[in-house]
């Protein structure tokens, strides 16, 4: 496993950032506009975007945002620190995982903005993220891959914590892939909702 070393020395960002709060609605203080660290941000999001497609192409699987912040936490030697940081960046209560859904946001797609750009072969993002929007996945994998995603929202939402409108969504969705034997799957999906729900 690669470890990532740190680029930035965060203990003086930290006060950067801690000073520029104090004084950022006072307009007389233009000299704050020196610390504009949008740069910042968007290189911390880089980073972790890059690792994050790095860990999902190593996996060959979905993944959920808890344990990407549990992979980046290894990964990095002061993940915490880069994440006050982003913490920053909008409201000082978010959480971490909501953070990271930030941090990658720009790079992903929604089921339904990913199939449409797929049907014109214009992929432009990275990432996918799935109905379930803890989940997320790569843009350039194949639906053979992602089909597990959908196979396990259905066990998740016909047994484990059974919900039929998001189950008959999720088949709705999983008509859309182009899979090998896609009418069994669809045959043991729609019977699996019919017990469930019957």
């Amino acid at each position: 496993m690669a470890v990532y070393f740190c680029t930035y020395t965060l203990g003086s960002l930290s006060l950067t950032i801690e000073v520029r709060n104090l004084y950022k609605n006072n307009e007389q203080i233009s000299i704050l506009d020196l610390y504009n660290i949008t740069s910042l941000y968007k290189s911390i999001d880089t980073f972790f975007s890059q690792l994050i497609n790095e860990v999902l192409s190593n996996n060959n699987k979905y993944m959920k945002v808890n344990e990407f912040a549990t992979i980046l936490d290894k990964k990095i030697c002061n993940f915490y620190e880069y994440i006050d940081i982003l913490r920053n960046r909008t409201n000082a209560t978010r959480k971490t995982n909501d953070i990271i859904k930030d941090a990658i946001s720009k790079y992903t797609y929604t089921w339904s903005a990913y199939a449409k750009d797929r049907a014109q072969n214009k992929i432009s993002k990275t990432f996918v993220k799935y109905y379930d929007s803890n989940y997320y996945g790569l843009a350039e994998w194949s639906d053979e891959i992602h089909k597990q995603y959908f196979m396990d929202a259905i066990d998740e939402y016909t047994a484990n914590s059974p919900n039929e409108k998001k189950a008959k969504d999720i088949l709705k969705l999983f008509k859309e892939l182009d899979i090998e034997d896609k009418e069994d799957y669809v045959d043991i999906i729609e019977d699996k909702i019919k017990k469930a729900f019957s």
